[in-house]
C-alpha cells in the first residue's frame, strides 16, 4: 500500500558563501542590528510558506547564527 502525504512539506534552503569576493564575511555583518543571514531566515519564516528553513553555510562563525 502506498501512502500519500496530503500535507506536503515546503522547505526553504538559504545558501550563503563563507567568503564573499566584494564584502568579506558579509553573512555575519550586521544589518539593522542583526546578521544578514538571520534577517533572511526571519523573512523566510515570516512568510508562513515554509515548514522548515535551513541555511547552507561554509563559514563556521555564520553557522552559529539562528
Amino acid at each position: 500500500m502506498i501512502s500519500i502525504n496530503k500535507n506536503p512539506m515546503n522547505i526553504a534552503i538559504l545558501p550563503a558563501r563563507g567568503e564573499s569576493k566584494r564584502i568579506p564575511r558579509k553573512n555575519i555583518k550586521l544589518f539593522c542590528g542583526k546578521p544578514i543571514i538571520a534577517c533572511a531566515m526571519m523573512a523566510a519564516q515570516k512568510t508562513n510558506q515554509y515548514s522548515k528553513v535551513f541555511k547552507n553555510i561554509s563559514c563556521a562563525s555564520a553557522a552559529q547564527i539562528e
